[in-house]
């Protein structure tokens, strides 16, 4: 399998409401590049994974909201008409494969022109958890490559994750 990925900072900030507990407030920013813009790569169909990743402190229980925003390309490097189709979900848990027609889940579907032709994407989507009690909980972008043609490669070019805790 071939999926290249890079490190990405992390920031935090608490939002304060002047009574009780505070919403909190936290991301994760794009990853770093490897040199030719891209964060990670991906032309293996059936093998989930994660694009991006957050741990969360939750202080306490209430409710997170977590999103998600980025871009890419697919590219066609075969001198016939390819198709691709991939799956992206937020999800609670790293090793869980994603339905795009679950909460949060996208499902992106393309016909791409031969010699090179391309298709942009964007990553932009929202998944709304309920949380019980304090303590780290971990976040995830799922992938997965469905039917992919020979010679179809998507790259992701950004990809950013926040969430926004509510107490209560």
């Amino acid at each position: 399998m071939s999926i290249t990925r890079f490190a990405v900072p992390v920031f935090a900030l608490a939002l304060t409401s002047g009574a009780g507990a505070a919403p909190v407030l936290q991301g994760k920013n794009t990853c770093n590049y490897n040199g030719n813009s891209i964060c990670l790569y991906f032309y293996v169909q059936g093998i989930p994974f994660t694009g991006q990743s957050i741990d969360f402190k939750a202080p306490g229980p209430g409710k997170a909201l977590v999103s998600v925003t980025g871009s890419g390309v697919c590219t066609n490097g075969n001198t016939a008409v390819g198709n691709g189709v991939f799956d992206t979900q937020i999800v609670d848990d790293p090793s869980a494969t994603p339905t795009y027609g679950g909460a949060g889940g996208n499902k992106f579907e393309f016909t791409l022109p031969a010699n090179n032709g391309s298709e942009q994407f964007n990553l932009a989507s929202q998944r709304l958890f309920g949380v019980k009690k304090a303590g780290t909980k971990h976040y995830a972008l799922n992938f997965v490559a469905g039917a992919f043609d020979p010679y179809i490669q998507c790259n992701v070019n950004s990809i950013a994750m926040s969430v926004l805790f509510l107490p209560g």
